[in-house]
């Protein structure tokens, strides 16, 4: 499962701007993440490459400076072991929360609930990651979902984060959620940008 479709939904603080929602594409192996904000002339496209993070130049732009993406602030501190954090947390820091079944997209898929509860104490370096990345993220609860086929393969998973208070009034996040689906599809050329793409 080297790729997938991925889409970012993020709740807005009460009184601070409005809801947020991506779409794109993830290559986990090559730590590469594309996304698309809004539709038309006014979508934002970004780009995560390991640790940086890049900003689609409008048409205009592009036409006059010849390149197609700006540095962003933002990339993450734990683009390197991201996923493999996710995997590490389920298995040793998540509580079985429930098991159901349910209906989507036409098909029967077992629905597994975890609630992720980060060690301040842990010494394995992936689950001490994950401590690090909820602390600096501001993170109050993580809960993981993943839908399973019939046949046990991975329909879809979600991450769920609630920020503490202090932290949502701050970055004007309340909640995120980061889904994955559609494990294994071809991305094409997706790279990361050359040096020559970038505009200084």
């Amino acid at each position: 499962m080297r790729t997938a479709r991925v889409a970012v939904v993020a709740d807005a603080f009460h009184g601070i701007g409005g809801d947020h929602r991506g779409e794109g594409v993830w290559d986990f192996e090559r730590h590469l993440r594309l996304l698309r904000f809004g539709t038309g002339a006014d979508a934002v496209h970004l780009l995560h490459a390991g640790p940086d993070m890049f900003t689609e130049l409008s048409p205009q732009d592009r036409l006059q400076s010849g390149k197609r993406w700006t540095r962003a602030t933002g990339g993450q501190t734990n683009w390197r072991s991201e996923r493999s954090e996710t995997v590490a947390s389920i298995r040793h820091l998540s509580e079985p929360v429930r098991v159901g079944s349910e209906k989507l997209a036409g098909q029967r898929l077992r629905r597994y609930s975890l609630r992720v509860r980060p060690d301040p104490a842990a010494t394995d370096p992936l689950l001490k990651g994950v401590h690090e990345h909820v602390r600096s993220e501001g993170i109050k609860q993580l809960r993981f979902d993943a839908w399973l086929t019939g046949d046990d393969r991975l329909w879809q998973t979600r991450e769920h984060a609630t920020l503490h208070r202090a932290h949502a009034r701050r970055t004007g996040v309340r909640t995120y959620s980061l889904y994955c689906w559609e494990f294994g599809i071809d991305l094409g050329d997706l790279a990361a940008p050359s040096p020559d793409e970038i505009l200084l």
